[in-house]
């Protein structure tokens, strides 16, 4: 089982300069051993919560983004 927090997460949703490295790394991993706690789903949620009230991402791009 492989455990993935936030902050490796964002950058598949976030546009960052790693964004394409970790994307890249993840499409190599076998999604059934894939995880995440239920405080990284609170901690995501709350990013792209704020992403939405900072003009970030429009409110229906934040509704599809949650992908945890």
């Amino acid at each position: 089982m492989l455990y993935f927090d936030t902050s490796f997460l964002a950058p598949l949703i976030l546009p960052e300069a790693a964004s394409d490295k970790i994307a890249a790394f993840h499409r190599r991993l076998p999604a059934a051993e894939l995880t995440v706690s239920h405080w990284t789903r609170v901690e995501f949620s709350s990013l792209i919560a704020r992403e939405v009230r900072m003009g970030g991402l429009d409110v229906q791009a934040g509704a599809g983004r949650c992908p945890v």
